[in-house]
């Protein structure tokens, strides 16, 4: 009840999943912070292929 009232609360991708893999194994936490990293990194490229294609204008 309480991780579920937790994502209802908070659906942010970098808070949210972190809780609901609290009481799972390693091998999801692993994979959870994997996802994280690739989430930010391809953030990271789309903000600066942005910021590319804004300078070549």
């Amino acid at each position: 009840m309480r991780y579920s009232y937790w994502e209802e609360e908070k659906p942010n991708k970098f808070s949210s999943p972190s809780r609901r893999y609290t009481n799972y194994s390693n091998h999801g936490e692993t994979l959870n912070h994997a996802e994280s990293n690739h989430l930010i990194l391809s953030r990271i490229g789309d903000l600066f292929s942005l910021h590319l294609i804004l300078k070549g204008l």
